[in-house]
């Protein structure tokens, strides 16, 4: 994923080259939700949206990552960016799964040792 942010007078072209891997969680109310995104049903019964299937999980997934590394990102300065990996790579899995849940989806793997 290639992301081009501006901060402030900076301009920054971040790549996430990582493998997330994100699945449903096992509890009945995470499978209904995670039934729910997979069929394009909204929560109301009866209720359809124009998109369901495994490519609109990808297209969400893909949009929480990175929405929310782009949020973290314009918190930090560049300096931070760079020298902080650690703290970006906690953050950046945190916010994620936050976001996650709300699907009934959960990140099993988080990102590699080498991201940091």
């Amino acid at each position: 994923m290639a992301q081009h942010l501006v901060l402030g007078d900076n301009e920054l072209t971040l790549l996430q080259p990582a493998v997330f891997t994100i699945g449903p969680e096992d509890t009945p109310e995470a499978l209904q939700k995670y039934a729910s995104l997979l069929t394009g049903q909204a929560g109301d019964v009866g209720s359809q949206s124009n998109s369901s299937g495994r490519g609109h999980v990808q297209d969400i997934v893909k949009g929480i990552i990175e929405g929310e590394t782009r949020v973290i990102v314009s918190g930090m300065s560049m300096d931070e960016i760079f020298k902080e990996r650690k703290m970006f790579k906690e953050k950046v899995i945190a916010n994620v799964q936050g976001e996650l849940s709300q699907f009934g989806l959960k990140m099993f793997a988080p990102l590699p040792s080498w991201f940091y």
